[in-house]
C-alpha cells in the first residue's frame, strides 16, 4: 500500500484489496459510524442487548423511531423473552434508547442515526425532550 496516501475502506488490514469491498473514501457518516460503534463496545453490554440494539436499529425510522413488542422481537430473535425485557432495561440504562410511548422508543442518536447528517442536531434535542428513564435499575455486572 502506498504510505504517502490515507487508507481507503476496502485496503485490506495487509495493504492488499479486500475483492468483497468496494473502495470508498471516508465521509462523516463512516466516521460517525465508526465512533458510534466505539461508545458502544466501551459500555461493555452483554450479547443479548447488543443483538436487540442491532435489531432496533435496522427498523428505526427517520425519526429515529422503533415500534416493536417484546414478545415479536423475543420470536425474532429466538431469545427468551426476560432476556429481550433485560435487554431493554441495559439499553434504557445506558441511555442508549428511551421510552417515546406505548411501545415506541427512541434510539440515542449518539450512537445510531438515520437521515441526513444535518438532520443529526434536530435529532439529539429531540431526544433529549424525552424523559431519560430514572425507573430503570442498572444491571450488576458480573465479577467473574
Amino acid at each position: 500500500m502506498d504510505q504517502t496516501r490515507k487508507p481507503l475502506i476496502g485496503d485490506g488490514i495487509w495493504g492488499h484489496q479486500d475483492e468483497n469491498v468496494p473502495k470508498i473514501k471516508s465521509s462523516s457518516w463512516a466516521r460517525y459510524f465508526l465512533r458510534s460503534t466505539r461508545k458502544i463496545s466501551k459500555l461493555g453490554m452483554n450479547a443479548s442487548s447488543l443483538n436487540i440494539l442491532l435489531f432496533l436499529a435496522g427498523d428505526m425510522n427517520f425519526g429515529n423511531k422503533v415500534t416493536f413488542r417484546q414478545e415479536y422481537i423475543a420470536r425474532e430473535l429466538d431469545m427468551e423473552r426476560t432476556s429481550v425485557v433485560r435487554g431493554f432495561k441495559e439499553l434504557r440504562s445506558n441511555d442508549i434508547m428511551r421510552k417515546v410511548a406505548g411501545m415506541t422508543y427512541m434510539i440515542n442518536p449518539e450512537f445510531f442515526f438515520r437521515s441526513r447528517m444535518e438532520k443529526w442536531p434536530q435529532r439529539a434535542q429531540e431526544y433529549s425532550r424525552y424523559k431519560k428513564s430514572s425507573n430503570v435499575i442498572p444491571l450488576k455486572r458480573r465479577t467473574s
